[in-house]
């Protein structure tokens, strides 16, 4: 008789189907879920004041869960120290794990309830979404239980080609939150726009800078909240090559490389800044950007024929297939940290979060 489901429930930061909660949380649970090694529930971190305060909705998932996830727990979310207490309260042996990627670390910039989080760092488990930000949260934390977990994608059945075609030449994507990074580049991109006026430019979820503003080639979009919408069209969305700078800011340098995923699943050229998940990972080196290096890099895909763009793009697709795709092999990782997890829990005394 095969052992029963774990019943696991995730926190998610923000929108259910975000981008960062479906890379990090919901593709590897969705793969165990459909292999009936687990059961997953999807609940909001807005939640999370509602729960703490209603100590039978605590005490239902105290009771039907093995593992609670929180995507990014800090003090922004309230009363998460008094949840995890009447959790623990209701079942004493129920495993709670964080889940932490680059944007863990905005609590640290603003100096959010830096205590709670040390709290919380030391009495659970962890799963980082880079080497570095496991090397970053260990330094502090020395004796911190923290698993990695590299962010894959799932594998994309449809066959894609570079297109000859093209709707805009230079594709930015990314939130809000990169406009600092994209501002630091934004006289490269006006060099370029004035040198030839063919050139166009996409700010897809991002504004444009102040000084592209007069250039009727430079567009921006509203991006696209549903991570598996947004990526539907990018994949479908014809553009010469893509710009990903990054500022050099601690969470900045804990990014995983899910850009490089991303256009390499697109099978598109684009340019990565020198961090070190796109620098350990991207095939093609030339790819890789340092600091002072944007305009020139620009000029140089910009010089290429579709042909040369393509064995780019193609080769980051064959990489992208190859070693950034979720496997059989990766779904167990996943797994296994959540075993290990639960093993941990149950050798492990906890302080109260709420203290």
């Amino acid at each position: 008789m095969s052992e029963s489901p774990l019943k696991v429930v995730l926190f998610t930061f923000s929108v259910v189907n975000d981008c960062c909660s479906m890379q990090r949380c919901q593709y590897p649970l969705r793969g165990l879920q459909n292999q009936k090694r687990v059961e997953y529930t999807i609940l909001y971190n807005t939640m999370i004041n509602l729960y703490a305060h209603n100590k039978n909705l605590c005490k239902e998932i105290a009771e039907k869960a093995d593992i609670v996830i929180f995507q990014r727990p800090d003090a922004t979310m309230g009363f998460l120290g008094m949840l995890i207490d009447n959790l623990l309260e209701f079942n004493p042996n129920l495993t709670i794990i964080g889940e932490f990627d680059d944007l863990i670390l905005f609590s640290h910039i603003h100096n959010y309830g830096l205590d709670f989080q040390n709290k919380f760092i030391s009495n659970f488990p962890i799963i980082c979404s880079t080497p570095y930000l496991a090397e970053l949260i260990r330094v502090q934390n020395p004796m911190a239980e923290i698993y990695l977990y590299r962010t894959k994608l799932p594998y994309r059945d449809e066959e894609v080609i570079y297109s000859a075609e093209e709707q805009y030449t230079i594709l930015h994507t990314g939130t809000s939150t990169h406009y600092y990074d994209v501002n630091n580049i934004a006289k490269s991109l006006e060099y370029l726009l004035k040198k030839n006026s063919n050139y166009s430019v996409l700010f897809w979820g991002n504004k444009i800078p102040k000084n592209l503003m007069d250039f009727n080639r430079v567009k921006d979009e509203e991006f696209i909240s549903n991570y598996e919408e947004y990526v539907d069209n990018f994949i479908n969305l014809p553009v010469r090559f893509g710009i990903n700078p990054l500022s050099r800011t601690r969470h900045n340098w804990c990014k995983s490389n899910i850009k490089y995923i991303e256009y390499g699943q697109k099978a598109t050229p684009a340019l990565f800044t020198d961090m070190p998940e796109y620098v350990a990972s991207v095939a093609v080196p030339e790819l890789i950007v340092r600091s002072g290096e944007w305009g020139t890099k620009i000029d140089w895909l910009l010089s290429l024929d579709h042909t040369q763009l393509r064995e780019i793009g193609m080769s980051m697709a064959e990489d992208v297939k190859e070693n950034w795709t979720m496997t059989e092999a990766d779904l167990d990782l996943y797994f296994d940290i959540l075993t290990s997890s639960i093993e941990l829990t149950t050798s492990r005394k906890f302080v109260k979060c709420n203290e």
